[in-house]
C-alpha cells in the first residue's frame, strides 16, 4: 500500500490539441450507463464503509486487549500473557484487514472489467456509427456522380421532340430548310476544327481552308460552289448518280473555312477525295479530325526520352494497350524539371474512342494507370499586335501600326499607358493646378497672399521647391460669371483672412525641361500649369565583382609564385609596384570567380526551394486547371495546399537560418546595425542636383561629381603669413623596416574592407602573404629609402556618404569624402603610422593634452580633465570661460609645406620627411556619383587622404602648436584632432572676456599661418557658473562675426550646459537610445542570443557614451527615460509581454540595468586612471574629496575609497617598439617532445597537457 501510494498518475497528453468542435447540446447517458454508474457509486461506498468499520474493530478490541492484560498482570504477576493476547488479537485484526483488501481488491477488479465492457461498446458504438457514415457518404457520392453524367448526357445529346425526330438518311429538301447558321436536323452535333470540341461523338466531317485563295477568286469558293464541286465530282463514281451532300456550311468563327458534314467513315474518305480536285488555287483540304484527352500523372519515362522528346513507336504501344487509334502525344508539363511523372494530351482519330477514355477514367501505360480528364485548351481570339485587328496575325500584316490602346496611328502603346511602363519613356507630362489671383482683385476680398503669386517665370524658376499651394483664403468664391461678377451677385468677402495652405502637389528632385501656363479658353479663373518632366531611368553600369570567398587561393598562390620568378627585383619604386601588381592581377583576375548579379537574386535562396517551388507550382496548376473546367479535386487541393504550406515554410525557415548565419559572424554584427539606423530616405545616398554657391544647380552627374570635388577639396587661401624659424628638435632614430611589423598589419587589417582603385581588399594580401611578403618588404624599404610613392596609391576613389543630421543635401558640404585607397599602400601607411605614434608616446613629440588618434586616450577622459577643472573653478569662487573650434575641411585643408615644416621641428627624420613629402604631393581622384564614376584627375591642393591610417597622425603635428597650453588653475585646452577646446578662469565672465579674446586672438593666428579656416557656425562660447551675477551676455567677435555666449554647447559629443545639470544631453541621450531599441525591435527572426548581441552592439552604446561625465546627473526621472529604451530592447531580445515589469524582462534577457552598466564603467574609469603613466594629464591630476562642488571623479573615488590602488600595474602604450621582434609561441601536444625542447631552448614554451 505504501509503494502504491507513491505512484504517479501520468496524464497522456496528444501531440496536436483536438480541433474546436461546433458547441451543441450535452449528450443525455443511456439507462444503462447510468445503471452502471449507479453501481460503481455503491461499491465505492460499501467499501468505503467496510474499510472504516474494520478500522474501528480493530482499534476497539485492541484496547479492550490491552485493558485485559493489565488486569491480569495485576493478578498473575506477569506480562508475558498480555503480550501473547495483545499478538493473537493484532493477528486477527491483520486477517480481517487482509480479507477486507481482497474484498476491495474483488471490487476494483469488478469496477474494472465494468469500465472495460462500457469502453469496448463505446467503441461498438463509434465503430458502427462510422460505418453508417461511409456508407452514406459513398451513397451520397454514387448518386452525385450519377447525376452529373446525366447531365453531361443531356448536354452532349438533347433531346428532340418526335415531330423532329429526324430519319435515318434526311432528305434533300430537309437538308436545304436548313439555314447556314444553325446546325442541320440530321447531325447530333457540329464541331469547329478550330477549336476542340468539349463533347465527344461519332460526326464525321471534312473541312475545307479558303484562306489563301485570291480575293478575286472568292466567289468560287463559297457554300453553294462547294457543294456543287463535291456533289459532281462524286456523282462520277459508281452508284453516286444521285448523292448529296449531308449538309455544308461555314464555320461560324473562321468564315474561311467550309465544313462538309459526312455520314460514315466511307463517305468521308470520298469527300476528301473529291474536295482535293477543287480546282481554284489556294483551297486546302484540312487534315481529319482529332480528339484530344487529357492524361495525368503519366509516367515521363513511358513517353519521353532524355532529350524530352516522344519516344518512337509510343503513340502504337500505346494505342495498342488501350485498344485506340493515337495520331499525336503533346506533354504538357515542364521537361526542364526532371520531374517523374507529368501530364500529356492524347489526340484520338475517333470520338468513341475518347469517349471511352473518358468514361473508364484511366489510360493504360507501360503497365501503370494514369488519370483521363477533358482537355480543354485555354486559346484566345486571333488578333494582330500590330492594326489591333481580329482574324490574323501580325507576321503577316502589312497594315499601319495603330496604338494598343486609343487605336491612333503614330505611336506605341506605351504612349498612353497609366503604369510602371512610364518610367521607359524619355518625356511625361503632369499638369499641376494653380490659381493666379484675378479673382481676388475683382471681388474686392482680401486678396491673395503675396508670397504665393506665381507667374511664368516662376515656374521656369528651377531653385524653387517644385510645389504648388492654393493662394486663396478657405470659404472665398472663386467661379466668373458671365458678367464678371461673382456667383452669388456681390462681392463675397471671406471670414477667414489667413490663408489657408492648399494641398500641396508634392514633386520630388527630378530634372523637368519646361514649365508655361497654359491659355484659359474655357471662361475659368483656374489656369493649369503644363510641366514636362525628364523621367528616363539612366542604366547604371555595373561593375565587375570578384567572389574572392569562393577563390582557388592555393592555385592562385602557384601562379603567383610562377610569376614572381620571371620578373626582376631591381627598378624604381613605380618599377617594382607595376611588376608586382601584374603578376597578383592577372592571376587573381584570372582564377577568382566572377559574381552574375541579377535584379531577382536573394541571397537566402537556395536549390532547394527552387525544388519546392516547382513542385508547389506544378499541383498550384493541376488543382487551378481543374476549378476553371468546373470540376472538383479534393485530392488535387489537398496537394497544392499542402505543396504550398511545404514551400513556404521553408522560405522562413530558410530566411531565418541565412539571418542566423550571417549575424553569427562578429564582423557582420556591424554592418547589421546599418539596418538599424533610422532617418534615412527612401533615395538612400543617392545624390540629388546640387545648388552652388551662386544658386545655380548643377545638370547632370558630371556637373555633380565637379561640384564635389570643388567642396571637398577648396583652393588655399591666396595669402599664408610665414611661421619664421622654428625651434629644430634633434631627428628620432627609426630602424630599417622589418619583416614582423609588416606581417603584423598585414594579418590585422580588415580583410573584406572596401578596397581602392584595383579591387585587390587585404584579404588577397593575407592569403598571398607566403609569396608574396620578400618581394613586398624589398618594395617598401626602396619606398622610403628613395622617398618615393607608386601612382597606384596615390590615387584614391571617392565615395560621398551623408553627414547625419543635415537639413538640407542639395548642399555639397552636407556630404563627407571618404577615400578607398589601395590596399598595398595602406599597409606601408599604417606601418609608418605605427612608427610615428611610438615616437610620440616615447619621446613626448606632441602635447600630453592632444587626445585624438592616440593610444589609451579617449573623448571621455578629455571630458572628465575639463569637468574637473570646472568644478575646481567653481570651489574657487570662479567662472570658467570656454570657447570651441572647429576646423573646416580638417583632413583635405591640410597645407603640405607647413605640415612638412612643424614634423621636421618635432624630430620626424629627414627620409621619413621626405616620403611624407611624396606621399601629399601629385594625388589624383575619381568620384562616384549615383554610378557614374568620373575621370582620374589631379588634385591641386590633396591635403591629407581621409580613409588612410596615417592621416590622423600626420593631423595631430599639424596643430599641436595650437593645442601646446599649460593646464593650471588660470585656463587650459584640450584637443581631438580637429575639435579644439581652450578655457580661462576668473572671478566672473566679464573678466574672463580678455582671456578668452587672447585665445581667438591665437586661434585666427594660427589660422593665418596654417591655411586651415575655422567653420564659424561651430565656434561656440560658454560661462560655466551656477550664479547668474557671475554671468555674462556680452558678445564676442571671431572673424567679423558675432559670437553670443551659450547656455549650451555641444563639446565632444556631449550637450554641457553653464550649470553642469545635463538634462538636455540626458533627454538627447534617451531619444537616440529609444530610436535604436525601436529599431532593433523592428528586426524579426531574431533569436535571442543574436538580439542581445545586436542589443550590446547598437542600443547600450549610444545610451552609455561618457556615462562617467554625466552618470552624476540622472536622478529617478532621467532614469525613467532610460529605462524605456531599456525596456524596449529587453521586450526585443525575450518577446515578453509589454505590461512585464522593467527588472524581470532584464533578468530574462541577461542584460544589466543602467545603473549596473554605469557602476561598471565607473570601475573601468577608476582602474583605467590608475594604470595610465605618469604623462597622461588625467593621471597627473590628484583627485581629493571636497565638500563642497563634489565633481563625479570625486564620487568615484569615495565610492572605491577601500580598493588599493598601490600596486596597480603602470601599463604603458607601447612595450616595446614596433621594429622589436615579439616572442613566438611553439605549440607542442608531444609532453616528451615539450619538455625535450623546455631542457635545450630558452625561453618561453607552451606545452598543453593532453586531456
Amino acid at each position: 500500500m505504501a509503494g502504491s501510494a507513491q505512484d504517479q498518475i501520468v496524464v497522456e497528453v496528444a501531440d496536436q490539441p483536438s480541433p474546436l468542435k461546433r458547441p451543441s447540446r450535452a449528450p443525455k447517458p443511456s439507462a444503462k450507463v447510468r445503471e452502471a454508474m449507479q453501481s460503481i457509486e455503491d461499491a465505492t461506498t460499501a467499501s468505503r464503509r467496510t474499510t472504516s468499520d474494520a478500522m474501528r474493530t480493530a482499534a476497539s478490541r485492541g484496547t479492550r486487549a490491552l485493558g485485559g492484560g493489565n488486569a491480569t498482570n495485576s493478578e498473575v504477576g506477569t506480562g508475558k500473557t498480555a503480550l501473547q493476547t495483545l499478538l493473537e488479537v493484532l493477528n486477527a485484526q491483520r486477517n480481517e484487514m487482509l480479507d477486507t483488501i481482497i474484498e476491495l481488491r474483488d471490487v476494483v477488479s469488478k469496477q474494472q472489467n465494468t469500465i472495460q465492457e462500457l469502453h469496448h461498446q463505446l467503441q461498438e458504438y463509434q465503430r458502427q456509427m462510422e460505418c453508417a457514415l461511409a456508407n452514406t457518404k459513398a451513397q451520397l457520392s454514387e448518386e452525385l456522380r450519377q447525376a452529373r453524367d446525366q447531365i453531361d448526357v443531356l448536354i452532349r445529346n438533347p433531346v428532340f421532340t418526335a415531330s423532329s425526330q429526324p430519319s435515318a438518311r434526311a432528305s434533300y429538301a430537309e437538308v436545304a430548310r436548313t439555314p447556314p447558321s444553325s446546325q442541320p436536323s440530321g447531325v447530333r452535333t457540329l464541331s469547329s476544327s478550330n477549336t476542340t470540341p468539349s463533347s465527344f461523338t461519332d460526326t464525321l466531317s471534312c473541312t475545307i481552308d479558303t484562306s489563301r485563295v485570291e480575293e478575286n477568286e472568292k466567289n468560287k469558293v463559297q457554300v453553294a460552289d462547294v457543294r456543287k464541286a463535291i456533289e459532281a465530282e462524286v456523282r462520277t463514281l459508281e452508284n453516286m448518280g444521285d448523292w448529296r451532300c449531308a449538309a455544308v456550311v461555314k464555320e461560324t468563327r473562321n468564315p474561311d473555312r467550309v465544313k462538309v458534314v459526312c455520314r460514315d467513315e466511307n463517305e468521308t474518305r470520298i469527300v476528301k477525295n473529291a474536295a482535293q480536285k477543287i480546282t481554284v488555287p489556294g483551297v486546302r483540304v484540312l487534315r481529319d479530325q482529332l480528339y484530344p484527352v487529357r492524361i495525368d500523372n503519366a509516367n515521363r519515362t513511358a513517353v519521353l526520352d532524355a532529350e524530352g522528346n516522344v519516344l518512337p513507336g509510343a503513340m502504337e504501344a500505346l494505342g495498342t494497350e488501350n485498344d485506340v487509334n493515337i495520331a499525336k502525344i503533346v506533354w504538357l508539363s515542364r521537361k526542364d524539371t526532371g520531374k517523374a511523372y507529368g501530364s500529356m494530351v492524347v489526340y484520338v482519330t475517333e470520338g468513341s474512342e475518347a469517349r471511352r477514355l473518358l468514361d473508364g477514367r484511366y489510360f493504360h501505360l507501360a503497365g501503370e494507370s494514369a488519370y483521363t480528364t477533358v482537355f480543354a485548351p485555354r486559346e484566345g481570339p486571333t488578333q494582330c499586335y500590330r492594326c489591333q485587328e481580329i482574324g490574323h496575325k501580325a507576321f503577316a500584316c502589312k497594315k499601319p501600326q495603330r496604338c494598343g490602346r486609343c487605336a491612333e496611328q503614330g505611336h506605341h502603346h506605351k504612349r498612353s499607358v497609366r503604369g510602371p511602363e512610364v518610367r521607359a519613356m524619355q518625356r511625361a507630362t503632369q499638369v499641376i493646378l494653380a490659381r493666379t489671383g484675378r479673382a481676388d482683385r475683382r471681388l474686392g476680398d482680401d486678396g491673395p497672399n503675396e508670397s504665393s503669386q506665381l507667374d511664368e517665370a516662376d515656374t521656369n524658376d528651377k531653385t524653387r521647391s517644385h510645389v504648388a499651394n492654393s493662394e486663396h483664403a478657405m470659404g472665398t468664391k472663386r467661379y466668373r460669371g458671365r458678367a464678371d461678377s461673382s456667383a452669388v451677385g456681390r462681392p463675397h468677402r471671406s471670414t477667414h483672412p489667413a490663408p489657408r495652405p492648399g494641398s500641396a502637389v508634392g514633386v520630388s528632385q527630378t530634372n523637368y525641361s519646361d514649365a508655361r501656363f497654359t491659355p484659359a479658353t474655357h471662361g475659368s479663373d483656374h489656369r493649369a500649369i503644363e510641366t514636362a518632366f525628364d523621367t528616363s531611368v539612366e542604366d547604371r553600369p555595373s561593375e565587375t565583382r570578384f567572389l574572392f570567398k569562393n577563390a582557388p587561393w592555393a592555385e592562385i598562390r602557384t601562379r603567383v609564385a610562377a610569376n614572381l620568378e620571371r620578373i626582376p627585383w631591381d627598378g624604381n619604386v613605380q618599377q617594382q609596384t607595376d611588376r608586382l601588381m601584374a603578376a597578383v592581377t592577372e592571376a587573381v583576375y584570372g582564377l577568382t570567380p566572377k559574381a552574375k548579379p541579377s535584379p531577382y537574386a536573394k541571397r537566402w535562396w537556395t536549390t532547394d526551394l527552387t525544388r519546392l517551388r516547382q513542385t508547389y507550382t506544378f499541383w498550384r496548376n493541376q488543382a487551378r486547371s481543374r476549378r476553371r473546367i468546373g470540376q472538383t479535386a479534393p485530392e488535387l487541393e489537398q496537394r497544392a495546399r499542402m505543396a504550398a504550406k511545404e514551400y513556404h515554410d521553408a522560405i522562413r525557415r530558410q530566411k531565418s537560418s541565412h539571418w542566423n548565419d550571417f549575424l553569427a559572424d562578429d564582423a557582420n554584427i556591424w554592418q547589421a546595425t546599418k539596418y538599424l539606423q533610422t532617418g534615412s530616405g527612401t533615395m538612400g545616398d543617392k545624390i540629388p542636383p546640387l545648388v552652388r554657391p551662386d544658386g545655380s544647380i548643377t545638370e547632370g552627374k558630371a556637373e555633380q561629381a565637379q561640384e564635389l570635388l570643388t567642396a571637398f577639396f577648396p583652393p588655399l587661401p591666396a595669402r599664408i603669413e610665414d611661421e619664421g624659424q622654428r625651434p629644430q628638435r634633434a631627428p628620432v632614430h627609426m630602424p630599417d623596416l622589418t619583416m614582423e611589423e609588416i606581417e603584423q598589419k598585414v594579418l590585422s587589417a580588415k580583410p573584406w574592407k572596401a578596397p581602392g582603385e584595383d579591387g585587390l581588399p587585404a584579404m588577397v594580401w593575407r592569403q598571398l602573404w607566403p609569396v608574396v611578403k620578400d618581394r613586398v618588404l624589398h618594395l617598401f624599404r626602396t619606398s622610403l629609402r628613395d622617398g618615393d610613392i607608386p601612382s597606384q596609391w596615390k590615387n584614391a576613389k571617392i565615395i560621398p556618404l551623408k553627414k547625419p543630421g543635415k537639413s538640407d543635401y542639395t548642399l555639397a558640404k552636407s556630404w563627407r569624402p571618404i577615400s578607398l585607397l589601395s590596399t598595398l599602400g595602406k599597409i606601408l601607411e599604417a606601418v609608418i603610422a605605427e612608427r610615428l605614434s611610438h615616437a610620440v608616446e616615447t619621446c613626448g613629440l606632441l602635447p600630453a593634452n592632444h587626445f585624438g588618434a592616440r593610444k589609451r586616450r579617449s573623448t571621455e577622459q578629455a571630458l572628465l580633465l575639463l569637468q574637473e577643472h570646472i568644478y575646481k573653478a567653481w570651489r574657487a569662487r570662479k567662472v570658467l570661460s570656454l570657447v570651441s573650434f572647429d576646423v573646416k575641411g580638417a583632413y583635405n585643408g591640410v597645407f603640405k609645406d607647413r605640415l612638412l615644416q612643424r614634423l621636421k621641428a618635432r624630430g620626424i627624420p629627414e627620409h621619413l620627411v621626405k616620403w611624407i613629402d611624396a606621399f601629399c604631393s601629385k594625388r589624383t581622384a575619381t568620384i562616384a556619383v549615383n554610378g557614374f564614376t568620373s575621370g582620374r584627375q589631379e588634385l591641386p591642393q590633396a591635403g591629407l587622404p581621409q580613409g588612410s591610417p596615417l592621416s590622423p597622425v600626420l593631423f595631430l603635428f599639424f596643430n599641436a602648436d595650437l593645442v601646446q597650453h599649460k593646464i593650471d588653475a588660470n585656463g587650459g585646452a584640450i584637443a581631438f584632432v580637429d575639435d579644439y577646446t581652450a578655457w580661462v578662469t576668473g572671478p566672473s565672465a566679464e573678466s574672463n572676456r580678455t582671456g578668452i579674446q587672447a585665445i581667438i586672438d591665437k586661434a585666427l593666428d594660427w589660422e593665418k599661418r596654417s591655411g586651415a579656416q575655422f567653420e564659424g557656425e561651430k565656434t561656440a562660447i560658454i560661462h560655466f557658473t551656477r550664479n547668474m551675477e557671475r554671468f555674462s551676455e556680452q558678445p564676442f567677435s571671431v572673424k567679423g562675426e558675432v559670437v553670443k555666449p551659450k547656455e549650451s554647447a555641444k563639446i565632444l559629443g556631449v550637450v554641457m550646459d553653464r550649470e553642469l545639470r545635463y538634462k538636455q544631453h540626458i533627454a538627447r541621450t534617451a531619444a537616440k537610445g529609444l530610436a535604436a531599441a525601436l529599431a532593433l525591435k523592428r528586426l524579426k527572426m531574431l533569436s535571442p542570443r543574436t538580439a542581445r548581441q545586436l542589443f550590446v552592439a547598437t542600443v547600450a552604446p549610444v545610451m552609455d557614451y561618457a556615462a562617467n561625465v554625466w552618470m552624476h546627473a540622472c536622478g529617478e526621472k532621467a532614469l525613467s527615460w532610460l529605462n524605456r529604451a531599456q525596456k524596449i530592447g529587453a521586450l526585443a531580445i525575450t518577446g515578453a509581454f509589454r505590461t512585464a515589469a522593467t527588472a524581470v524582462v532584464e533578468a530574462e534577457a541577461s542584460i544589466y540595468p543602467v545603473r549596473e552598466r554605469h557602476a561598471q564603467a565607473a570601475a573601468s574609469l577608476w582602474i583605467n586612471i590608475h594604470t595610465l603613466p605618469g604623462t597622461h594629464p588625467l593621471a597627473m591630476k590628484k583627485v581629493r574629496t571636497t565638500v563642497r562642488f563634489v565633481s563625479p571623479l570625486q564620487k568615484i573615488a569615495r565610492v572605491a575609497e577601500g580598493v588599493r590602488v598601490d600596486r596597480m600595474e603602470t601599463i604603458q602604450e607601447y612595450a616595446v617598439p614596433p621594429w622589436v621582434p615579439r616572442l613566438r609561441p611553439t605549440l607542442e601536444a608531444d609532453r616528451g617532445k615539450a619538455v625535450e625542447m623546455v631542457n635545450k631552448i630558452s625561453g618561453i614554451v607552451i606545452a598543453p597537457a593532453h586531456p
